[in-house]
């Protein structure tokens, strides 16, 4: 779906998991810095970021990586999973395809 909206995060706890909340913020009008996001390769430096490669996403204002988990949750939305910010930038379950 285009939602048109930021990837959002700030400090504050995810409901779900209680790790650093994420969501879709804002619009084309309506940003702030919680929407910034370095995009950061798993392959290297002097890497260069093309489609296919695995990158990671650190939030610029906490510092936080996006990661996801194999938790599916019943509520609010039963099946979803949550996607949220931790401090680690280990494991598998925060990288992400380009």
């Amino acid at each position: 779906a285009n939602t048109r909206a930021w990837l959002h995060s700030h400090a504050h706890r995810s409901p779900l998991s209680g790790n650093q909340e994420v969501s879709a913020y804002g619009n084309d009008d309506t940003s702030d810095t919680g929407d910034h996001w370095v995009v950061e390769l798993t392959s290297g430096a002097g890497a260069s970021w093309v489609r296919g490669k695995k990158v990671r996403f650190r939030h610029v204002d906490t510092g936080a990586y996006l990661c996801t988990h194999n938790v599916k949750f019943g509520r609010p939305i039963a099946g979803h999973q949550e996607v949220m910010g931790t401090s680690s930038a280990g494991g598998s379950n925060s990288v992400w395809m380009s």
